[in-house]
């Protein structure tokens, strides 16, 4: 019985849209169905279009933020660039000044030697007469004073110390101050 109540009911509902389809048919149905798709078509171009606008908006705002990020990088990279050349001249005068101070010391301790050598040569024809005070031979005494207010040294060897002083501040400048790195973009 079931299945004979169900096969009526199927048939009930396909009489219902037989005769509903004829009523509609004049009321224009398919008229009213053109004009649906027709009104949706238009909500839905009228979607796209509006996504379209807003993806441009987004677009314009997207590269605005990337030329001013590149021109800020640019900015920043000429402002290194011109800092880098003038901590370059600081360094290098520094590095030349102590060059030229180890110099300076050279040509006095070549002095102080030529003067030593000069005193030696007098002793040695004035054998039987005394040296004066202060003209011996071992003049270049070496000594170094640590204190809170500073670091003292005295030595014929100066000019090597201040030498090396010079090296080894142009070296510490080229292997952690001059170091060069690439930026990815």
């Amino acid at each position: 019985m079931n299945k004979m109540m169900r096969v009526l009911l199927l048939i009930t509902l396909i009489l219902s849209t037989i005769v509903s389809a004829n009523e509609y048919k004049d009321k224009d149905f398919w008229q009213d169905i053109e004009a649906l798709k027709k009104e949706s078509q238009l909500k839905e171009e009228q979607n796209f279009y509006e996504s379209l606008s807003r993806h441009e908006a987004f677009e314009k705002e997207r590269f605005a933020y990337d030329v001013f990020r590149f021109d800020d990088n640019k900015d920043s990279f000429t402002f290194q660039y011109i800092q880098t050349w003038v901590i370059f001249l600081i360094v290098m005068l520094l590095v030349m000044s102590g060059v030229y101070l180890a110099y300076l010391q050279f040509k006095l301790d070549e002095k102080k030697a030529l003067a030593q050598l000069e005193i030696q040569r007098l002793l040695a024809r004035n054998a039987a007469t005394e040296p004066p005070p202060g003209t011996s031979a071992d003049d270049g005494e070496t000594s170094l004073e640590v204190s809170t207010s500073g670091i003292k040294i005295t030595s014929s060897v100066i000019g090597l110390v201040v030498l090396a002083m010079s090296f080894a501040f142009f070296y510490m400048y080229v292997l952690h101050v001059y170091e060069l790195k690439i930026t990815p973009y």
